[in-house]
């Protein structure tokens, strides 16, 4: 059976396929490259959000996201609203970093 998110990137596969059999490489690479830019860009941006938000928990709470995340999934934290909240975020954090990442690689490659 054939989601709609499997429809998409069968498209976009094909149509890279026949943009390289028609020559078209250095098109095609520059134009990849600038999409990945643009969602670098923006990958970015929502993780400088992010960080402002975890930052005003850091200052309220006296202690680093990092060093709080790893006591409250240890479950030293307890379970107050504003752990959670601040739990969540810093996942948030962890998954643009993760994003950034795969997206430089490709940018270099």
């Amino acid at each position: 059976m054939t989601t709609k998110s499997h429809t998409p990137n069968k498209n976009i596969k094909q149509k890279i396929l026949i943009l390289q059999e028609l020559g078209a490489d250095h098109i095609l690479d520059n134009s990849l490259t600038k999409i990945i830019e643009f969602q670098l860009a923006k990958y970015k941006q929502f993780r400088e959000e992010v960080r402002a938000e975890l930052k005003k928990f850091e200052n309220t709470y006296n202690i680093k996201s990092k060093a709080f995340f790893d006591r409250f999934q240890k479950g030293e934290m307890g379970d107050k609203t504003d752990y959670i909240e601040w739990a969540s975020i810093y996942e948030n954090l962890e998954y643009y970093d993760g994003k950034i990442a795969i997206l430089e690689d490709a940018v270099k490659q």
